[in-house]
């Protein structure tokens, strides 16, 4: 009789004896655990299992038809199985690993901790912490491509997590994805309101540094573009000027049209460099205009009881998911909510002054 394997981790389908083979119809198969011996000892064949004892191993081993093999995986039950103490083992060997891990971050010795944080996670895959504890080492260690794979490994173990969220941010800061950085700053301010995250305040500074750094980038683009329009202006001109002085019947014209061509350019490039002193000037916007929950210049800015002051619509989208204080967690209702007339002026000046802000 041809034995039959089937690919299950707590059995092993063995060998069946010639002398079971032409007793039963259809042919049976046996399953047990791989670290347990066999002694058959079988007196009845039947339509039913046949109980065979299993040694040293106190539990019965049951035979079932070849041709039901999801039955053995379905019926045999170990007293103890295998591959769940292998797996607490695991658990507790991931954990240790992880907390010496731990020492090794808080002492600044990232390398080792991303180093332990990997032999964690090979013993146990499953656990979501290992892999953003091992993305903040790698973080640090500017390693930042596989940080983000972590980040994105972790979320798909946990759902939304603002630790991954969090991380993933820094690393697509210095990756120069800034939309994306920004993205994940937001998901991880968001969920830190949710919670009550006593960090609040770190992860309103992350979501400050994408938008800066991302209008920082934006800046120095319209720069580029700026300088690129100066020289291509100015290249034509000269073009022209040449032009034009070839053409020139005598010195005395061409010097005039020389000098004309010179002043034409000198007056462009002055408006060239105005603007771009007029630019560096107003894009800076102040921190007083800016609202802490959507992170917009704010038009409508209204006081808390604490005087701290958010855009109205914010402030009340807020407080219909949760009636608190952002910063002091005490209970507040929009009718304790009062405007803020002076910022709002201040706010109006500066939007008139600068339009650009609006889609900050």
């Amino acid at each position: 009789m041809q034995s039959i394997e089937l690919d299950v981790s707590l059995y092993r389908i063995v060998y069946c004896p010639p002398s079971l083979s032409r007793l039963v119809k259809p042919p049976l198969v046996i399953a047990t655990s791989p670290v347990y011996e066999l002694d058959l000892d079988y007196t009845d064949l039947g339509d039913r299992p046949l109980n065979i004892p299993l040694l040293p191993c106190p539990s019965p081993l049951d035979l079932f038809p070849a041709n039901n093999s999801n039955a053995v995986v379905n019926h045999f039950r170990p007293p103890q199985p295998v591959a769940a103490m292998m797996a607490n083992d695991d658990v507790k060997r991931a954990e240790m690993l992880k907390t010496e891990g731990n020492k090794h971050f808080t002492s600044g010795n990232f390398a080792a901790a991303e180093g332990l944080y990997s032999k964690a996670i090979i013993v146990d895959h499953t656990n979501y912490a290992l892999y953003t504890n091992r993305a903040m080492s790698r973080l640090r260690l500017s390693m930042y491509e596989s940080a983000v794979v972590d980040c994105h490994t972790c979320l798909q173990l946990s759902g939304p997590n603002k630790k991954a969220y969090f991380i993933l941010s820094q690393c697509l800061l210095a990756l120069h994805d800034f939309e994306g950085a920004l993205e994940n700053a937001l998901l991880a301010y968001r969920l830190g309101c949710e919670m009550g995250d006593k960090l609040l305040g770190t992860l309103t500074a992350q979501v400050l540094r994408c938008k800066k750094e991302r209008w920082d980038e934006l800046e120095k683009k319209r720069s580029r573009e700026g300088q690129a329009l100066e020289r291509q202006v100015i290249s034509l001109m000269e073009r022209e000027r040449d032009d034009n002085l070839a053409s020139c019947a005598d010195e005395t014209e061409r010097i005039a049209v020389k000098e004309e061509y010179e002043e034409q350019i000198s007056r462009l490039q002055a408006t060239f460099e105005a603007a771009r002193v007029a630019d560096e000037r107003r894009r800076e916007v102040p921190d007083w205009a800016i609202d802490d929950i959507s992170f917009g210049i704010m038009v409508d800015p209204v006081m808390t009881k604490t005087g701290k002051s958010y855009e109205r619509a914010s402030i009340l989208e807020a407080l219909r998911r949760q009636p608190l204080d952002p910063i002091t967690r005490e209970p507040l209702h929009p009718s304790e909510l009062r405007p803020n007339l002076g910022l709002k002026q201040a706010c109006d000046e500066f939007l008139d002054q600068n339009g650009w802000a609006v889609d900050w």
